[in-house]
């Protein structure tokens, strides 16, 4: 409430960003595109480094397209015929790098000045020397590249009018030291030092939304205090390994949730990590991180934590709007989420997914607080209370533990998130004696209309008594554009069987399955498939 909500990204977001080797041409971003698709690895957006310009880390506001590495003819500058549609029929957003050295304090002043000449309107005194121009500082310009009168963003709007989606900011600059500079505003750099990277971002994201109407994705590897209301970030060059987890740790108890960092691909444990984040990135930058070279069983890994994450989706979704109306985050450190925990404040290296998933990093062991919990991998009841060492099966990369009582909701397989809206969802609930709720949150993923309360709820509570679950999904509540009929596909994970099931007194017909959402279940598990109606729905699983 002090320093601002964290912002909520466009739903895409939330899936997989892949960045290309700094020095890529169209043709072969194209082919790199191609590639996921043809390995079935999901993504939804490619990025590219300074490379893209046709000046090596251009600051000014007159960049260009390199004309080699990405020609595009001046007749066409943008549609169907060019990358960029073709990159958006592959189903890719495009993310531009930027490094900025602007002198972005003139354009908040114009907007202060703005506000405050709105509020001053009606009090304006003709007498008041104030109000007088000659009275006025005069602006001060101390660099090369800063167009007093143009905003930083005007120059990315042709960028936007092409197909770009996504903004990185680089570190360079915007959080340097300037000893000798005096900046627009009048203040000096130790003035600005820390404020510089908020107004960035701030404009960087203000400037998308109100150009676009959408959602913006601006993500960051320098910040300060407030920058979650505008951005993500991610931990730079500090690579996927257990430091920037303690980085991302810390940021959860500031409020700021949209974090990340440079999935390293190389290490035990890298991958794994690399997809139990608020967000993911695989960065190449000036390596070979491409799944498609990586060893057979690496790859194969890669394409299971992939296809995994765009499963969990709407698990994830639903935090993120939890973390930007509340400030409660995706990435939960263990004190925060189980402060009577003896030892928490050491666990430095597990933490919360959400509510119900307990994941392990880089580890040796795993804490379980509490209560009873199950091996995601291998259908392992655990009872909690105990330490016990981090083992995992050969296809995974770290352990994954679910609380008993969870709620998760899941989509199909998808290889990437898009605009539509899945009419389908499957609920993988695991029951408990005591009663669990469960809140789903669904919008239409891009724009800026939930603000307005264009999104719907589902309520669902569960709890299992005499032998018997309960399981109540009241009717979605609330419209938002785009919104599809719905069908659950229940899957009760601890139920090997059961005898008979209604839904509101109504037999419902049911299976036992073996593929869950993230293993196999050698037992198997009970599924079964019920439609939305008007009223609640009263499901009694025997």
């Amino acid at each position: 409430d002090v320093l601002g909500k964290p912002v909520m990204l466009p739903r895409w977001a939330y899936g997989l960003m892949y960045v290309c080797h700094e020095k890529v041409n169209a043709f072969e971003m194209m082919q790199e595109c191609l590639n996921f698709r043809r390995e079935g690895i999901p993504c939804d957006v490619c990025g590219l480094e300074p490379g893209w310009m046709s000046e090596h880390y251009d600051f000014s506001v007159d960049k260009k397209w390199h004309p080699e590495r990405f020609y595009i003819p001046y007749w066409a500058p943008k549609g169907d015929q060019t990358f960029f549609g073709a990159l958006d029929r592959q189903g890719f957003k495009l993310s531009l790098w930027l490094c900025c050295d602007y002198d972005l304090s003139f354009e908040e002043e114009r907007l202060l000045r703005g506000r405050k000449a709105a509020q001053q309107a009606e009090q304006h005194n003709a007498d008041d020397f104030e109000q007088d121009a000659a009275f006025t500082p005069g602006r001060l310009s101390m660099d090369k590249i800063t167009k007093p009168d143009e905003p930083w963003f005007e120059h990315l709007k042709k960028f936007v009018d092409q197909g770009a989606r996504c903004f990185k900011l680089d570190g360079s600059n915007q959080i340097i030291d300037h000893p000798d500079r005096k900046w627009g505003n009048g203040m000096d750099d130790d003035e600005m030092h820390n404020l510089y990277p908020i107004i960035y971002n701030k404009q960087m994201s203000r400037g998308f939304e109100d150009y676009t109407g959408l959602r913006s994705m601006i993500y960051s590897s320098g910040g300060y205090a407030g920058i979650q209301q505008y951005s993500a970030t991610w931990a730079g060059d500090t690579g996927g390994g257990p430091k920037p987890l303690v980085h991302m740790l810390n940021h959860a108890f500031s409020g700021h949730v949209n974090t990340s960092c440079d999935m390293d691909v190389f290490v035990r444990g890298g991958i794994h990590f690399g997809f139990f984040q608020p967000w993911s990135q695989l960065c190449n930058w000036a390596y070979w991180r491409q799944p498609w070279f990586l060893t057979p069983p690496r790859k194969e890994m890669y394409r299971f934590y992939a296809r995994l994450r765009y499963r969990m989706l709407p698990y994830i979704y639903a935090a993120a709007h939890r973390a930007a109306t509340t400030g409660y985050p995706i990435l939960r450190p263990m004190p925060m989420a189980y402060p009577q925990m003896a030892g928490a404040d050491d666990l430095l290296q597990q933490y919360m997914f959400g509510d119900d998933m307990l994941v392990t990093a880089f580890a040796d062991t795993v804490s379980l607080p509490d209560g009873n919990w199950l091996d995601a991998w291998t259908h392992q009841a655990l009872p909690g209370g105990q330490t016990i060492p981090a083992q995992w099966p050969e296809h995974a990369d770290g352990t994954l533990h679910i609380r008993e009582g969870a709620i998760i909701p899941t989509w199909a397989d998808r290889d990437f998130i898009g605009s539509d809206q899945p009419e389908h969802m499957f609920l993988n609930i695991y029951p408990s004696a005591q009663e669990r709720t469960y809140t789903l949150y669904e919008d239409d993923g891009e724009s800026l209309a939930y603000r307005e309360g264009a999104y719907a709820t589902t309520f669902i509570r569960m709890q299992q008594v005499d032998g018997r679950v309960h399981l109540h999904i009241a009717p979605r509540k609330g419209q938002y554009p785009g919104m599809p009929a719905r069908r659950y596909t229940i899957n009760v994970m601890t139920w090997p069987g059961a005898q008979r099931i209604t839904c509101n007194g109504q037999d419902v017909a049911h299976a036992v399955a073996h593929d869950g959402w993230c293993a196999q279940v050698e037992n198997g598990f009970v599924r079964f498939d019920v439609a939305e109606q008007a009223v609640p729905l009263d499901i009694v699983i025997c």
